[in-house]
């Protein structure tokens, strides 16, 4: 074993056959002497290792030679060998200790593909380091960490460390080969030059803001065998112009935040199944999105702060979103709804945050339960009003006759959240059909000029809300209740054009105008033979229309009031 007692006194060093090792802080090839010039180091093959520190801060040696047959190099090795401008490591090596090359002087380095493990930071700050190629190995945090000259990185490992590149400034160009599936996380964060990135179609998962503040990319073409992508993977890659994500992205936390910040993101297709929350916030540029059939969730602030976003369509599969998918959306003026989209999430989304300026509300045919008439939502039979977009053009609405609710998302303004948004809505015409109306009017009506009944005022009288536990008047009477008392707060002026249209009562079976809870358990007592229960007539009491009234109408008309499919009065 070589050691400090047989230091050189020359300039050129062969370490020869039959020195199989360099010890560990031996001091050997660290001169202390700085008048020493040995510049050049000649491994033999037989020389397994080198040890810890061997030629620490050794400002001199510009070149060494290493064997094959060389299987490790050990935690700073040539640390800040600022002179040390290219080494060869054979195919042998093994693996690469911490540091081992850190703040050194190397101009190029290429990782064998039968390489091992190599350490923490063991080429970071390598200031003159222009182009880097990886065939191989396994690789720990920050192994190019902050080299601030490197161009260009061709990658062929299986898996890039944490913060692998991360803060290379002049970093352009980056190709991932066929051999890597993951991407670390933060592996390219804030390469600020990084521009042309060429991702291979093996990688299936990319790791935790990636490519974050990567602030020349302007495209990128994600494989479409990827499968996981971490939060923030391209968050404030403010160049970013377009991105399409394929549809088998589906573990993790998938797009968690994944674009936020974009600001010059203005296309966008999506084909997996969640868009996570903040994916899109504050992309600013963003028109035109594209969610595929398969998508199935929008989680909270996904669209946050699309401010040039003016049209939406939700997909069939779409069967999850939040009040505050779109919120602060201020310039999203038409919005589609898919087969999957419900009065739940109408009752969701009503009020919602960057949803104001709705003017047009569309269903696609493949509805089955709601359909949309001049840019309104109605459920399928007409009969129950569900959406009413709050910025539709028209100062003037009537309300279709055959309706016969007015679900409370239809009509909604609150003044707490909502004082800068001026519905144009002014005058509404109401069917003597309507029977039920949980629309909460009394902040709308500081609106409204005149509201129109098709019925006498005895008729709007008797419009409740729905709710089976109360039979209190509805917010609309309410409001009419009170400006008759002389409440000055409710401005609107109501109109009663006379005789009350024919209204369907069939299920009315207590006779009270109304069709509730009370009818389901008038009409139990009532075949059960109670006092005071008369069984009532047929045309109201029929409800399954078999021409009998029995304990089959009960059931029907249980399950109609609780809204089961195909079940209808």
């Amino acid at each position: 074993m070589l050691d400090s007692a047989t230091r050189p006194t020359v300039t050129e060093i062969d370490i020869g056959t039959g020195i199989t090792e360099i010890a560990d802080k031996t001091g050997v090839l660290n001169f202390v002497d700085r008048s020493q010039t040995v510049k050049t180091y000649r491994f033999a093959g037989s020389v397994e290792r080198i040890g810890k520190t061997a030629f620490y801060k050794n400002d001199q040696v510009e070149n060494v030679y290493l064997a094959y047959g060389l299987k490790s190099i050990g935690n700073s090795a040539f640390y800040a060998c600022k002179a040390l401008k290219r080494i060869e490591l054979p195919a042998t090596l093994e693996s690469i200790g911490d540091s081992a090359f850190e703040a050194s002087g190397l101009e190029t380095v290429t990782i064998p593909y039968t390489m091992g493990a190599v350490g923490k930071t063991a080429f970071a700050r390598c200031n003159s380091l222009t182009s880097v190629t990886v065939e191989g190995g396994s690789f720990d945090k920050n192994v190019f960490f902050r080299c601030d000259y490197l161009a260009e990185a061709d990658i062929d490992c299986e898996v890039l460390g944490e913060r692998m590149f991360a803060q290379c400034k002049l970093l352009e160009k980056v190709t991932l080969g066929d051999s890597v599936k993951t991407v670390g996380a933060y592996a390219f964060e804030t390469d600020l030059s990084l521009a042309d990135v060429t991702i291979g179609e093996n990688v299936t998962w990319i790791g935790s803001a990636a490519f974050k503040d990567c602030a020349a990319l302007e495209g990128v073409t994600l494989p479409e065998g990827l499968t996981r992508m971490d939060g923030s993977v391209f968050e404030g890659c403010t160049a970013l112009q377009s991105i399409a994500v394929p549809a088998g992205v589906t573990e993790g936390f998938p797009l968690w935040a994944a674009f936020r910040n974009c600001i010059a993101l203005k296309s966008a297709d999506i084909a997996c199944p969640t868009v996570g929350k903040y994916c899109f916030e504050g992309c600013t540029a963003l028109t035109d999105v594209t969610l595929r059939e398969g998508v199935q969730k929008l989680e909270e602030d996904a669209f946050k702060g699309c401010t040039a976003l003016t049209e939406l369509s939700l997909p069939d599969t779409l069967t999850e979103l939040y009040e505050t998918t779109f919120w602060d959306c201020d310039s999203l003026a038409k919005l589609t709804l898919g087969a999957g989209f419900t009065d739940a999430h109408a009752r969701t989304l009503q009020g919602a945050y960057g949803l104001h300026y709705v003017k047009e509300l569309e269903v696609r045919p493949t509805s089955t339960t709601l359909k949309s008439v001049d840019g309104v939502v109605y459920s399928i039979d007409g009969k129950r009003l569900v959406w009413y977009p709050l910025y539709r053009e028209g100062e003037e609405y009537t309300v279709p006759d055959g309706v016969e609710h007015i679900l409370q998302s239809a009509f909604w303004w609150d003044s707490s959240s909502m004082k800068d948004v001026i519905p144009p809505l002014r005058v509404l015409h109401l069917p003597g059909s309507l029977v039920y109306c949980d629309s909460y009017f009394y902040d709308f009506d500081e609106f409204l000029t005149d509201i129109w009944f098709d019925g006498t005022e005895e008729r709007f009288l008797t419009i409740t809300y729905s709710d089976e536990a109360s039979s209190k008047a509805c917010g609309l009477v309410n409001a009419y209740t009170r400006a008759k008392q002389g409440d000055d707060t409710y401005d609107a002026e109501y109109h009663f054009t006379g005789a009350d249209n024919p209204v369907d009562m069939k299920g009315d079976v207590n006779g009270d105008g109304v069709k509730n809870r009370q009818d389901r358990v008038y009409l139990a007592r009532a075949l059960a033979g109670w006092e005071g229960y008369t069984l009532p007539d047929a045309a109201v009491a029929d409800v399954n229309g078999d021409g009998k009234v029995n304990r089959q109408d009960r059931v029907y008309l249980a399950r109609a009031l609780a809204g089961w499919d195909d079940y209808k009065l």
